[in-house]
């Protein structure tokens, strides 16, 4: 297990396959190895159980509270448990136990649970997760948003095409967070299948909801436009305390962010539309 510093959060991570975190998640080791407030591990199994005369949540059977320990799992269709995680209140030592013989993807199920988790951490943190893919151009970051398989990637793929001297700051779930007064957006190596991330932070100039369409019309959104768009595409916590932490980050970018939507192609007009809307009256590089 290493430690890394990750938006600020000093965690320790350990890891059992290489395939989503090799030439990913260096970036962001450190090399002080006492110093850590989180710990996120997954561990292997050829079995799991569930333990006995143990109390369920309300909510949802499929999580059990034990022992000061919170422990939520997943089942196949013959009912084996094929996940288990487990963590304390404080979320301050989470466990994600796989079993291999009944995940057909180890590899990525870990990349999942322990991203899941530590999304979960970061909203304690008080950052806003979003599925959006984070770009920094200018000195600032720009967050193109939609739900998986709508085109956000695609869309930045196409700036990068344009504007060579951009850099992803992450591909899929950016970081947000209220600091000194500014947002900032924070890569982590969390970052889709693709893994395409950089460790920096960069203030928020925009946020673009794509939609596929054929116009590339660029719109303006209003506040109850952009909070029904924010609310899609943000993860949402699992926990009321959290909700606590995340609402002053949602409430700062309605008032100070400007929030625009595109009808977009797959085409580079779709880029020179939202460009113009983000910089019409500055300088053009």
């Amino acid at each position: 297990m290493q430690n890394y510093l990750i938006a600020g959060i000093k965690i320790k991570i350990g890891f059992q396959f290489d395939h989503y975190f090799k030439n990913n998640i260096e970036a962001y080791r450190i090399d002080d190895a006492k110093s850590f407030d989180y710990k996120l591990e997954s561990i292997l199994c050829d079995h799991i159980d569930i333990p006995k005369n143990h109390m369920t949540s309300n909510r949802n059977p499929k999580i059990i509270i034990q022992n000061g320990l919170k422990m939520i799992y997943a089942t196949d269709l013959n009912d084996r448990v094929k996940s288990m995680i487990i963590h304390d209140e404080e979320m301050k030592h989470v466990k994600v136990l796989i079993d291999t013989t009944l995940s057909k993807n180890p590899a990525e199920t870990e990349y999942v649970l322990l991203g899941v988790m530590f999304m979960e951490i970061a909203m304690k943190e008080g950052f806003l997760p979003i599925h959006a893919s984070a770009i920094r151009y200018k000195e600032q970051a720009i967050l193109f948003s939609a739900p998986s398989k709508t085109g956000k990637s695609t869309h930045a793929n196409l700036w990068k095409r344009i504007y060579p001297e951009i850099d992803y700051i992450n591909d899929d779930k950016p970081l947000l967070k209220l600091v000194d007064g500014k947002m900032m957006v924070f890569g982590s190596p969390i970052a889709g299948q693709k893994a395409v991330n950089t460790n920096q932070c960069v203030p928020l100039k925009s946020i673009i909801f794509i939609s596929q369409g054929l116009s590339d019309k660029v719109k303006r959104l209003s506040t109850d436009e952009a909070l029904k768009l924010l609310m899609k595409n943000i993860l949402r916590p699992t926990e009321e305390d959290n909700w606590n932490k995340i609402l002053p980050q949602l409430e700062y970018i309605l008032v100070n962010i400007p929030l625009y939507s595109i009808d977009a192609t797959k085409s580079e007009h779709a880029v020179h539309a939202v460009h113009q809307a983000l910089f019409e009256g500055e300088e053009q590089k």
